[in-house]
């Protein structure tokens, strides 16, 4: 029999062995994507500790571990995924700050010669988040410039509310319009004539069809987006979501809200749309224009009691929380007053004189406090202008210290040593960012937990 059909497959079978084994023998090394290199001993990158587990923004970091490039231009550090700046690096260590809003997650190094430059994670580093003040729009010198965030000049910001859409609005009481901040930072004027006093009504910004204002003060927005703006010493004016301003009472109307006042006071808007005006005493203002006095005599007084009955001094910030209770700063008596809605006005906090403690209702004290504002939880946010700073009084009356060293400047940074310089008024976002009107300054801030 003819065997040798049979050697043919053995000796492929050996060809083919011999070749792949070969193949095997003779191949570089290729290390998978994101794994080391044992042929390159600087290769080996990895993350083994933190100096600092856990902090805020700003912490200052030094990442140990092996592989990292002395120069500190070709190492990456993320923390949680967000890029870190890097002060300093040796092969072994890198030193880098905690950037703003990192949040909790891994810290991870790459280096650009290693591992095709792929990240390789190590401890989870614990953020801290912290009360922040920050300027958003404003250069700080008193003028009128339109523009973008601190490009732009006011002069004398007063009141202060924010939109649904997150848009801040601020009453500019010495260039005497409405100016817009939208999301991106843009400062435009929303309402009014640039640097024209007056009490025209009137429509958008062009000089022959915009209305002019005689000093606007405080501004609140209703649930339908139209804005109230107390404007100089006898008007209220109101200004739709398109711009148009009337006047919505006043001595236009045939009478005078405010006949002695030099000054412009607070304004809220109820659950309902009534207007609710501080001038000698507290006027209500219904949808049909009816005007009745809500609260407060006719002169000056520290009195408790029936609304009517009751005194106060001078009426700054109003706003309402949603058990239809109205709070009330008088910077005259440095006091935040309750008229609750059966008409009884009460002192929730303050000691009456001037001081900046801290404490439960009327243990706390304040200096002229002016502006006020409301969040989701109820707390009510204060503008404590003589203090130069932010102070929180909680649902249960315990007043705090939200943001200011009490020295007068303009830093920003974390909330206990930023400064402000007579803070106006204040209002609150749906995310719960506080705006403020730092007036002398001639700055617009924002306080947000980063």
């Amino acid at each position: 029999m003819n065997l040798s059909h049979l050697r043919i497959p053995a000796i492929n079978a050996l060809l083919i062995f011999i070749i792949a084994t070969g193949f095997s023998a003779c191949k570089k090394h290729d290390p998978k994507p994101g794994g080391n290199d044992p042929s390159n001993p600087n290769s080996s990158l990895t993350v083994t500790s933190l100096s600092v587990n856990s902090g805020p923004y700003n912490t200052v970091v030094t990442i140990s571990g092996t592989g990292f490039d002395a120069v500190a231009a070709n190492d990456k550090v993320y923390f949680n995924g967000m890029a870190a700046t890097i002060s300093s690096a040796t092969k072994n260590t890198i030193v880098a700050v905690v950037p703003v809003g990192a949040g909790t997650g891994k810290v991870s190094v790459s280096v650009s010669s290693v591992n095709n430059g792929i990240s390789v994670n190590g401890p989870v580093f614990t953020y801290t988040y912290t009360l922040t003040v920050s300027t958003i729009a404003g250069d700080g010198r008193q003028g009128f410039f339109e523009g973008k965030g601190t490009n732009a000049e006011f002069d004398r910001p007063w009141g202060i509310c924010t939109d649904a859409d997150g848009n801040v609005y601020v009453a500019d009481y010495g260039n005497y319009v409405i100016r817009k901040i939208d999301a991106a930072g843009n400062v435009t004027v929303f309402a009014g004539k640039p640097l024209a006093y007056g009490w025209q009504d009137g429509q958008g910004t062009a000089q022959e069809t915009a209305a002019t204002f005689e000093g606007p003060s405080f501004i609140k927005t209703d649930s339908h987006g139209n804005f109230f703006v107390t404007d100089g010493s006898t008007l209220v004016r109101k200004i739709t979501p398109q711009g148009v301003v009337t006047t919505f009472a006043g001595n236009k109307n045939g009478f005078n809200f405010f006949p002695s006042l030099s000054s412009p006071h607070g304004i809220a808007i109820d659950s309902v749309g009534s207007v609710y005006v501080a001038e000698e005493n507290l006027r209500k203002i219904t949808t049909a224009g009816v005007a009745t006095r809500y609260a407060g005599r006719y002169y000056i007084g520290n009195e408790e009691g029936y609304g009517p009955d009751a005194a106060f001094g001078a009426a700054e910030g109003l706003v309402f929380d949603a058990r239809g209770n109205l709070y009330m700063a008088d910077s005259y008596y440095s006091v935040i007053r309750k008229i609750s809605p059966a008409d009884t006005m009460t002192t929730v906090a303050g000691t009456g004189s001037f001081g900046s403690n801290n404490g439960l209702g009327k243990a706390a004290s304040f200096r002229g406090p002016s502006g006020l504002a409301i969040d989701k939880a109820g707390n009510i946010y204060i503008a404590d202008a003589g203090n130069n700073q932010i102070r929180k009084m909680a649902p249960d009356g315990t007043v705090t210290t939200f943001a200011g060293s009490g020295a007068q400047g303009r830093a920003d940074g974390p909330a206990s040593t930023a400064t402000f310089f007579a803070p106006k008024d204040v209002a609150v976002d749906a995310k719960g960012n506080v705006y403020v009107t730092d007036q002398l300054n001639n700055l617009i801030r924002k306080i947000s937990m980063e």
